[in-house]
């Protein structure tokens, strides 16, 4: 279907910036008789404004796909 922004958390990178994490979710066509307009959503993504993904290490710490960054977060909102 389509992936839509869900939101952002800020985080600090091991490299001393501060960056903003966007959380991505790509929406699925879930219609059926019931809802033909129905969606679900399906996987999510991590990534820097300017598209670099990341891996969720664990609740608050994420890491570049290429492991050269890591960063930590303590909002509450962050996955």
């Amino acid at each position: 279907m389509a992936w839509q922004k869900r939101g952002s958390f800020r985080a600090s990178g091991s490299d001393g910036q501060t960056y903003t994490i966007d959380i991505w979710v790509d929406v699925l066509d879930a219609a059926n008789s019931l809802d033909p307009n129905a969606k679900i959503d399906g996987l999510r993504s991590l990534r820097l404004k300017d598209g670099t993904r990341l891996n969720r290490v664990a609740q608050g710490h994420y890491q570049t796909v290429d492991g050269q960054l890591d960063l930590t977060s303590p909002d509450p909102s962050a996955p």
